[in-house]
């Protein structure tokens, strides 16, 4: 890293930075913010305590509000349906019931409204709203509350909403204890010592540093890459990566990535990266509460600990969040969100795109398929997934003489449960719990339990109080419970489909199944 500036502040403290209600003031210099993002020239946002009876004072009371888009140097990444969508942001800390109000500042009405996810019954409890405005209260957590207040979406589910905005209710910004990196407003660019000239803000294995904090009124035009044990990543700040292509026109694409991320070769995947030395895992590394958009690959990984942060990502394979342990956070990408096959996925919110799955149990031999998981209290706010095949991806490991793609199961890991293993070895997976799980979208599938080449085998499989709001629209796709030798150890507890509660596996139809055993419905 270039010299130390000195607008950086170090502290060596720890403890919440605010309390009550702290609103964001917007990051200055917009003349130099990244590609894809912009002060929101849609929606004002106001936030005041919910307990207080003020009239509404814009000076005082608006939060700043950002769109997202995918102005990205490589179009040709993109779903041809998302090309033009856009996402609009807004985010406020409190510890406090708080009261939002949302103006439409471009001139159009509000036709139809919706407020997710149904889980915060506060929503439609509260809400009001006029022609050009909206207003409801959100209750505060332990961890980010996610609403998505869709004005004017489309018919149907899985056409993209052009303009969604999602308000973001954190808990307090704490400061993370130790020698801690404090970056200054503004955006953190090639311009600034804070990165290299790899457009990286490293963090090597000898740093000072125990820490980075990213307020929320800064954005680092690069990518943040940690090499240091037990180190944290903070904030409520922005870390954006359009300014890089993700490399299709070089060869093995997948791999490799042009020498301004990568000049050594290495396989660098996400825009804010945990790796240690010889890829050991950390227990204690954490990232908390920033937002991160635009990866060239992944956005989030590897931290063991992943908490209220905040993923958008538009491109073909954008992952969200990978590391064993993810609550409170946000993921709208186009690939799969996160790989539930190792650790805790809580208090966590969706918006799937064209193409991944939510939960992803896996596409090869994980290194534990025994290991313990529980979901818990997550929801899917909007299911935006194709039908079609993937003709690149669907035929792998099939033989040459193989026919077409089975269209019953196009795009397997498309939609809430995905198992799409490819490997050619035979093996289990085991001791997986999801409960309380709601869907507040309609879907195009169930679930998919299988595996690409059929070598795989389920065991012990938990899934209870999980809610569909609606049928799936069953489109050239059909759910899949489909084991190797057996798929045993299964309980469908309060498992409910458009008010239906499944009892049998023929409530599942289309369903293709093989070799299941005495699977349980509570």
């Amino acid at each position: 890293m270039k010299s130390i500036s000195l607008l950086a502040i170090i502290l060596t403290v720890a403890g919440p930075l605010a309390a009550g209600l702290t609103r964001f003031t917007p990051v200055p210099d917009t003349a130099a913010y990244p590609r894809g993002v912009a002060a929101s020239p849609r929606y004002r946002v106001l936030v005041q305590p919910a307990a207080k009876t003020e009239s509404w004072d814009r000076a005082r009371d608006t939060t700043a509000t950002y769109k997202l888009w995918p102005d990205y140097v490589d179009p040709e990444t993109l779903p041809a349906k998302h090309a033009r969508t856009a996402v609009h942001v807004a985010q406020a800390d409190s510890n406090v019931r708080v009261r939002v109000r949302v103006e439409l500042t471009d001139g159009s009405a509000i036709r139809t409204l919706a407020l997710k996810p149904s889980r915060l019954a506060e929503l439609a409890a509260t809400v009001r709203r006029g022609e050009t405005w909206v207003e409801f209260e959100v209750e505060p957590y332990r961890y980010t509350r996610t609403v998505l207040v869709e004005i004017n979406a489309p018919a149907h589910d899985a056409e993209a909403l052009q303009d969604g905005l999602l308000f973001f209710l954190n808990p307090p910004s704490e400061m993370p204890a130790g020698n801690v990196l404090v970056l200054p407003p503004g955006v953190i660019n090639e311009h600034s010592p804070h990165l290299d000239s790899l457009n990286r803000l490293l963090i090597g294995p000898d740093s000072p540093y125990d820490a980075l904090y990213i307020p929320q009124d800064t954005i680092i035009d690069g990518r943040v890459d940690i090499r240091k044990p037990s180190f944290t990543v903070a904030g409520r700040g922005m870390i954006i990566g359009s300014r890089w292509p993700f490399a299709k026109t070089t060869p093995d694409w997948r791999k490799r990535y042009p020498a301004w991320i990568s000049p050594d070769g290495e396989w660098v995947r996400p825009l804010l990266s945990m790796k240690l030395p010889g890829d050991r895992d950390d227990t204690s590394g954490r990232f908390e509460g920033v937002l991160v958009a635009h990866p060239y690959h992944f956005c989030v990984g590897w931290a063991w600990y992943n908490e209220n942060l905040k993923t958008f990502g538009w491109r073909f394979s954008s992952d969200g969040i990978h590391g064993p342990h993810k609550r409170g956070s946000f993921m709208r990408v186009n690939d799969d969100a996160t790989y539930a096959n190792e650790g805790t996925i809580e208090d966590c919110t969706y918006w799937g795109m064209v193409n991944g799955a939510v939960f992803q149990l896996g596409w090869g031999l994980n290194r534990d398929n025994n290991a313990l998981v529980h979901v818990r209290r997550v929801d899917v706010v909007r299911g935006e997934w194709d039908n079609i095949p993937n003709p690149g991806v669907d035929r792998i490991g099939a033989p040459a003489d193989a026919p077409p793609a089975d269209r019953r199961n196009a795009s397997a890991n498309r939609g809430v449960f995905a198992g799409t293993f490819r490997s050619g070895r035979a093996f289990t997976v085991r001791n997986k719990t999801f409960e309380d799980i709601r869907v507040d979208t309609q879907v195009n599938r169930l679930f998919y339990f299988g595996s690409r080449t059929g070598e795989v085998d389920y065991d012990n499989f938990v899934l209870k109080d999980i809610w569909f709001s609606r049928e799936p629209h069953y489109e050239e796709v059909q759910n899949v419970l489909s084991g190797r030798t057996g798929v045993r150890g299964f309980v469908f507890d309060n498992f409910t489909v458009g008010g239906r509660k499944a009892s049998t596996l023929e409530d599942f139809a289309p369903l293709e199944q093989r070799n299941v055993e005495n699977p349980v419905f509570r």
